[in-house]
Order: structure tokens, then C-alpha cells, then sequence
């Protein structure tokens, strides 16, 4: 079973503490991303003070952006891999293939597929949708005097900004697929002991134990490496909407145009947030359920 998303067994397991030149120019470019995604909530957050008469749009900003740059932030910290010191998504990986199961994971890597293709779509969308804020809502981060005169300050906060859709998405399809996978393992072991319930002998029934528990601890692995993400993305989530339908409702826009566009604009992130918050809690619950379920029924099989 492999579950490696570029990372090779050698990666997992090699000890010798040394960082090779690929990981320091890896570490390097994700530290100048989350960077970039800080300086482009600095400018949502300064915003707030030096344009009053737009301080929803601009808390707006800035929540997106912090949700941005937390992302990307949590994510450099437990996901590096590294040869110094095993990360946590490093350990959930080799928990994960340590874990020696009987699934195929075929209707894994169909749904897979299938929140790849989702993903492709709802970043595209996000993109045009940011770069219509930019060129045809006129609407900046930093929208104050000396940095709304400066189109380079404008260019890069855009591309940082795309970015930051990268950084909220990446996380939630990476969590999907873990449920996916966790769910199916317990499901195949859920099959094997309902088929060998009836005649199953003790040390069989045990050995059903010992793998239910392996599970349960990679299930940890999986929680200590999303946890910090979903709490602040989670924590982010409800002021975002509120703000998302306040300004869906009450447009800004100087022109008719300008109003319905940013209308638009604002259901689509309205909608988005909804649909990822209630994917994050579905797709959460499935895993819950599944450990829940399968060991009550170890205790009715005892």
C-alpha cells in the first residue's frame, strides 16, 4: 500500500541527520510563500485603520488573507520532510504504511480523482474571482496612500493572493483523502470480522484487536497533523461567512455594474466556504464514526 504524495520509504526511514540540497531549497521557497501571504495580511490588517469607510471589505481581506498565511505557516511546520526530525505528517505516512492491511483502496483513488478534478475547478474559479476583484472591482489590500500608487505592491500582493487559494484548498483535499483512506481500512477490517465472526477462533478475534487498535493510533498520527489546521480554519470559517453574506447583501459598488459583479463575487466565496466547512465536518465525522462503530463491535464479538 503506498500513500506517499513524492515522499519514498527512504525519505521515511532514513536517520542520518542530514538535510540534503533539494530540502534546503524546498524549505526556503515554502518560508518566502508563507512570507509573502504574511505581507499580503499586514496590508489587509493595515487597510482596516487607513481606510475606515471600507472596514468590512477589509476585514474580509483580512480574514482570507490570515486564513492564507496560517494555512501555509502550520503546514511548513508539520508537514517538512526533513532527515533531522521526523515530522508529524512524516509519522502519520509511516504509520500509515507500517499499517500492513488487506485494502485495495481502488474506490480511493477514484474519489481521489474525482476531489483532484473538484479542487482544479474551485481553484480556476477562485482565481478569476480574485483577479476580477483587482481589475474590475478596482479593489486592493493595501488601498491607502503611498502603496495604492505603486502597481508593483498591487502585482504582487494578486499573485500572493492566488497563492493563498492554493494554501486554503491543498489542506482540505489532503484531509479528504486521508478520511477516505482511514474510512476504507476500518471498512475492510469491519468485512473480515463479520466474515470470520461465525468461525473465528480466539487468538483470531485478538489479532482483529491488535489491528483495530494499530488503526486507532494512526487515527492519532492523522489528528495531531490536522489539528492545528481545522482548529484555525474552522475558527475562521464563521466570522468569514458573516462577513461573506453582509457584504453579498450591502455592495459596495460605486456603479450597477460594479454591484452586481461584486455580488457575485461574494456568493461564490459565500458558497465555498459553506461547502468546505460542511466537507471538513462530514468527512471528519466518517473517520469519528468508523472508530466508534468498529469497536463496539469487537466488544460484540467478544
Amino acid at each position: 500500500m503506498e500513500y506517499t504524495t513524492g515522499i519514498t520509504l527512504k525519505s521515511l526511514t532514513d536517520d542520518s541527520g542530514r538535510l540534503s540540497r533539494r530540502a534546503y531549497v524546498s524549505l526556503m521557497y515554502c518560508g518566502l510563500v508563507a512570507t509573502g501571504l504574511w505581507f499580503n495580511f499586514f496590508l489587509a490588517f493595515l487597510s482596516c485603520f487607513f481606510v475606515p469607510e471600507r472596514i468590512y471589505v477589509s476585514l474580509m481581506f483580512c480574514l482570507w488573507c490570515l486564513m492564507g498565511a496560517l494555512n501555509a505557516t502550520i503546514t511548513l511546520i508539520v508537514s517538512p520532510v526533513t532527515r533531522t526530525r521526523k515530522s508529524r505528517f512524516q509519522l502519520f505516512v509511516r504509520g500509515l504504511i507500517d499499517n500492513k492491511s488487506h485494502a485495495t483502496l481502488e474506490k480511493v483513488t477514484v474519489k481521489s480523482r474525482n476531489g483532484i478534478i473538484a479542487f482544479s475547478l474551485v481553484f480556476a474559479s477562485a482565481t478569476v474571482g480574485s483577479l476580477m476583484t483587482y481589475l474590475k472591482l478596482d479593489m486592493k489590500l493595501a488601498d491607502f496612500k503611498p502603496l495604492n500608487e505603486s502597481p508593483v505592491f498591487a502585482i504582487v500582493s494578486v499573485i500572493f493572493l492566488i497563492i493563498a487559494v492554493g494554501s486554503w484548498l491543498l489542506p482540505v483535499l489532503l484531509f479528504c483523502i486521508t478520511c477516505l483512506i482511514l474510512a476504507e481500512l476500518f471498512d475492510d477490517l469491519s468485512k473480515r470480522m463479520k466474515q470470520q465472526s461465525l468461525h473465528s477462533t480466539t487468538v483470531q478475534l485478538a489479532s482483529f484487536k491488535v489491528e483495530h487498535h494499530q488503526l486507532c493510533e494512526v487515527v492519532e498520527l492523522a489528528a495531531a497533523m490536522f489539528s492545528p489546521l481545522l482548529l484555525g480554519m474552522v475558527s475562521l470559517y464563521i466570522p468569514l461567512i458573516c462577513f461573506n453574506l453582509y457584504l453579498a447583501v450591502h455592495s459596495p459598488g460605486k456603479t450597477e455594474e460594479k454591484k452586481y459583479l461584486f455580488m457575485g463575487n461574494n456568493f461564490f466565496w459565500l458558497i465555498a466556504s459553506v461547502c468546505v466547512l460542511t466537507i471538513i465536518m462530514l468527512f471528519g465525522s466518517k473517520v469519528s464514526e468508523g472508530v466508534r462503530v468498529h469497536f463496539e463491535s469487537l466488544f460484540v464479538f467478544f
